[in-house]
């Protein structure tokens, strides 16, 4: 299997619970900033986010191979005009532009592809594009991502959820309709699923998804 895993932040645990997966593509829209728009907020910006990422991959086994920024210019689409000039004299904030980055556990002979500050509604490109299209299997523990992920599926999917989620969201509010677990047809994208213990790694196959609710 190939796993995609949309707002991993550090979780990097899936590569021990699924030691026969050996491609994750792991996406977040941080450092940049958690609340992802076309814009740029100080406030939201994690700085500390890549080192520690480094610090857990390198627990883990995780060796980083390759720093590839996807758009350079990317910071100048969401900068206001007084961000403009005040980063005309100040260090821009580092790794706010679509990152990726590669790692790889030379024991396992797994290896993670990690969009960074990578949100796939504003950033896609021919890396992340070809990445979207070649994975199998989808992560959701924590973050629930938007149906727009439906786009890029060209054939069901496995489902691989993690318990300590909250699935059953309100499905009135802008988030919950539009999100991937607000589907009657849940077949059509998944045809096998499976509810990981957060803890314990534990494996439960299940035969819909309202069974995770």
């Amino acid at each position: 299997m190939k796993a995609l895993y949309l707002g991993t932040w550090n979780h990097i645990q899936p590569v021990l619970d699924f030691p026969e997966t050996k491609d994750f593509i792991f996406i977040d829209t941080q450092p940049r900033s958690e609340f992802d728009d076309k814009s740029f907020h100080l406030e939201f910006y994690k700085p500390h986010f890549v080192l520690r990422l480094f610090d857990v991959c390198n627990s883990y086994g995780f060796e980083l191979i390759k720093t590839v920024e996807l758009n350079s210019n990317y910071y100048k689409q969401i900068f206001t005009v007084y961000q403009r000039l005040y980063y005309l004299y100040h260090p821009i904030p580092q790794y706010i532009n679509p990152t990726l980055l590669v790692f790889i556990n030379k024991k396992t002979q797994q290896t993670i592809k990690y969009y960074i500050s990578t949100n796939i509604e504003y950033n896609m490109d021919i890396s992340l594009a070809k990445s979207l299209s070649e994975y199998d299997s989808l992560i959701v523990s924590g973050f629930i991502p938007n149906k727009y992920l439906f786009s890029f599926f060209n054939q069901p999917k496995t489902f691989i959820g993690y318990t300590k989620t909250k699935y059953n969201i309100d499905n009135d509010d802008e988030i919950g309709k539009n999100s991937i677990m607000n589907t009657n047809e849940w077949y059509m994208y998944f045809d096998y699923i499976i509810l990981v213990d957060y803890i314990t790694g534990n494996k439960t196959i299940l035969n819909k998804l309202s069974d995770l609710f």
